[in-house]
Order: C-alpha cells, then sequence, then structure tokens
C-alpha cells in the first residue's frame, strides 16, 4: 500500500496526517566523497581515533588518541581495557577545560575482520561499518585466506592485520597533512 492511499483512509477516518518532513542537507558529495575541512589554526580541527590492540598475553585493550591537525600535537591518549562512552565524554571534557571551545571534530573509523572468524560472525562486521554514517572517512578490510589473518584478531597471522592498521594510520596521517 502506497503512501498516498495510507492518507487518503487517515483523512477519511478523521485521523491527523503528519506533514511531511523536510529533506536534510548532505554531508556528502553525490560521488560518496566528503568536503574535507582544512585546518586553519590550532584549536579549529581536532581528530579522534580508537586503536585497539592485545598485550604480549593475549588481553585486549583500546586507546583513545586524540590530535589537533593543525599543530599535529597529541592532545590525549587514553588507555583501557574497555573505552565507555562516559570516558570518551570526560577525556574530551577535560580537553575542553584545558584548551578551551573547539571548532571541529572528525572521527575516521577502520573496521578489520577475518573471513574466517568463528567468533564474531562477519555481519557485525558490516554493523558496525554500516552504522558509522556520519564519519566521512570509513572504511571495511576483510581479511581473505590468501592474504592471512582470517580468524578472530588476527589470532592465525596477526602480522597482515598489523600492517594494515599500520598502513591505513600512516595513509589518514599523510592525508592531513596534504589537506
Amino acid at each position: 500500500m502506497n503512501a498516498k492511499r495510507v492518507e487518503r483512509i487517515w483523512r477519511r477516518e478523521g485521523l491527523k496526517v503528519p506533514q511531511k518532513q523536510p529533506k536534510r542537507g548532505r554531508l556528502w558529495l553525490n560521488d560518496g566523497s566528503c568536503v574535507r575541512l582544512r585546518p586553519r589554526y590550532r584549536g579549529h580541527v581536532w581528530s579522534y581515533d580508537f586503536v585497539a590492540d592485545r598485550t604480549h598475553d593475549g588481553k585486549a585493550f583500546r586507546m583513545l588518541t586524540v590530535i589537533d591537525e593543525h599543530s599535529r600535537e597529541c592532545l590525549a591518549i587514553h588507555v583501557q581495557r574497555q573505552l565507555k562512552s562516559d570516558d570518551v565524554l570526560a577525556v574530551l571534557t577535560d580537553l575542553f577545560v584545558k584548551h578551551g571551545h573547539l571548532d571541529n571534530i572528525r572521527v575516521p573509523f577502520l573496521v578489520t575482520h577475518g573471513s574466517n572468524d568463528r567468533q564474531i560472525p562477519i555481519k557485525y562486521a558490516h554493523r558496525s561499518y554500516d552504522q558509522a554514517v556520519n564519519s566521512p572517512d570509513r572504511e571495511l578490510k576483510i581479511f581473505t585466506p590468501e592474504e592471512g589473518g582470517i580468524e578472530h584478531c588476527g589470532a592465525d597471522n596477526m602480522e597482515p592485520v598489523q600492517n594494515f592498521i599500520g598502513d591505513w594510520l600512516a595513509d589518514r596521517f599523510a592525508k592531513m597533512d596534504r589537506a
């Protein structure tokens, strides 16, 4: 049943028909790219990112890193076994108190997953990627058997996963330098 027919039935039954919502302006261009804001001065654009790794005994930890894109200064590195939204808010609040008002924050988003991960289904990697709709710079990498790193967290071969993440970060920093 189409929307116009539903509206006619609602009106006939004396129900209130909701008004059409205005179209929202896009944050990106039609080709999928974004207009990238160039940092002009210190405190103009900050970037933050989450980095995950494991200790030598296999225990996972996460890091929240915040940098000023103009000065390339690392403003904060917060390390914990689990990072929750309250932790991120606390770090950002401390930075706002220390550095004052901020104009923009940019967040790149990388999801890596092994094609043979038996602990976390691949659909969750796709879901994480799909939910990062507000990140102008997002990427999903599924490791194939030819590349290695196909098990959970690259347990079968960590080197390709670590190399990919390192190259991805280097590429992001190089893009910021060119901007």
